[in-house]
């Protein structure tokens, strides 16, 4: 079957390449590839599993995106579905101008701004891929958090789509919650996740598999109630429930403390000798207020950089 081709054109400005970086997060992220050039995905597309590949054609200030969807799909659902999602993970939705002004008059944020025109902040495609992203990376590196996110992928994921002819690296497709179900602390165990983690995710899928908990309905939440439901449901701390506020809901204004990759920027950016706590983070951060979930990728990007894996803006 001939791939689904169709256009988009996202707010400028936009690079593909500095938005995809902040969503993996890793170069072993084999759940969103990135080859330099193509972004490619593998989702579930009525009980099949389709690959979505997305590719930058225009420049930053006049972006272009050219968009593939491999496998069994219609055309014009497909591009509708598919627009919708690219949109919600790729960070469309928030308007940038504001911050770039907030940004300006303010020497340090402003230079960073600068050096990363062009990202915008993505999301997770389901809050809970977030969730289960949020227990696996909590208190780890995130080499290891995404090594263990790789093997539940690679073990429960859907059968992976294969465009014929293609022999480069094929995303593995992340497991939905009834995928997860029935399974034991034994099976995530060999996996990697401790006693702990391997609970908490066997636990939220199959609340969520049975209806217990419907995970959407947080997007119709405020703050408090957000975060009152996520404590009730995995006993996180504020941490944990800033990252998945920040990457599953596009809660802007939250910094996820618990990410170990952005620590040692901070400690950078500030010469801070000793790790400071929740409250000191948000005492240090508040002039950036109410920005602080972008200060948090461009501290991502800024430590992907210095790995020389992202190049920054002229």
């Amino acid at each position: 079957m001939r791939p689904v081709s169709f256009s988009l054109r996202p707010p400028a400005p936009f690079r593909l390449d500095l938005t995809v970086w902040a969503l993996r997060r890793r170069p072993h992220n084999r759940i969103d590839v990135w080859d330099g050039r193509t972004y490619r995905r593998t989702f579930r597309w009525r009980d099949q599993p389709v690959e979505v590949a997305v590719v930058q054609t225009g420049p930053p200030e006049t972006p272009e995106l050219q968009v593939s969807v491999h496998g069994s799909t219609s055309g014009f659902e497909a591009e509708t579905a598919f627009a919708r999602i690219l949109s919600r993970m790729l960070g469309w939705e928030l308007d940038l101008a504001q911050f770039y002004r907030f940004a300006a008059r303010r020497p340090f944020l402003g230079s960073l701004a600068s050096r990363w025109r062009g990202f915008r902040p993505p999301r997770f495609p389901t809050l809970f891929e977030t969730v289960v992203n949020s227990i696996a990376c909590l208190q780890v590196s995130p080499e290891a958090g995404i090594s263990l996110i790789n093997r539940l992928a690679e073990t429960y994921g859907w059968t992976r789509f294969s465009p014929a002819g293609r022999t480069s690296q094929i995303p593995l497709s992340f497991p939905e919650a009834h995928d997860l179900v029935g399974l034991d602390l034994a099976d995530l165990r060999r996996l990697g996740f401790s006693r702990t983690k391997a609970r908490a995710v066997i636990d939220l899928a199959r609340l969520a598999s049975l209806g217990a908990i419907r995970l959407e309905a947080l997007e119709y939440l405020d703050e408090d109630e957000a975060r009152r439901f996520l404590a009730r449901l995995l006993g996180a701390g504020r941490g944990i429930i800033d990252y998945m506020l920040l990457r599953g809901l596009g809660r802007w204004q939250f910094f996820p403390l618990h990410d170990a990759g952005v620590r040692p920027i901070l400690a950078r950016w500030f010469h801070l000798s000793e790790p400071l706590d929740y409250q000191g983070v948000r005492r240090l951060l508040q002039p950036w207020q109410p920005y602080l979930g972008l200060v948090y990728f461009l501290g991502l990007l800024e430590s992907l950089a210095a790995e020389g894996l992202v190049t920054p803006s002229l």
